[in-house]
């Protein structure tokens, strides 16, 4: 996965906690301190890892990379798909 980031702009705040938020191929994407992934998503920041970002922010986009091989499986929405049926485990989770 190749990104295009326009912006990035950390913002960490004892009061408020903390917000990540990105531009990138025109989309803004925010994500709150109270993300579980926050803290990994802030490291991609800081070390410039665009590509591991935007996986952190847009997980249904990297899971539709991730599956782009395997037939009958969909991401769509927020769900997973297997040959139309919405999938629910904690893998999907």
């Amino acid at each position: 996965m190749s990104v295009n980031v326009q912006s990035a702009i950390l913002s960490l705040s004892e009061e408020h906690g903390g917000s990540l938020s990105v531009v990138c191929d025109s989309k803004q994407f925010t994500m709150r301190s109270e993300n579980p992934l926050f803290g990994q998503a802030v490291e991609a920041y800081r070390r410039e890892d665009w590509d591991s970002l935007m996986g952190y922010l847009n997980p249904e986009q990297a899971v539709r990379e991730y599956l782009f091989d395997y037939d009958g499986i969909t991401v769509s929405n927020g769900a997973v798909y297997f040959a139309g049926s919405a999938v629910h485990s904690l893998c999907v989770d």
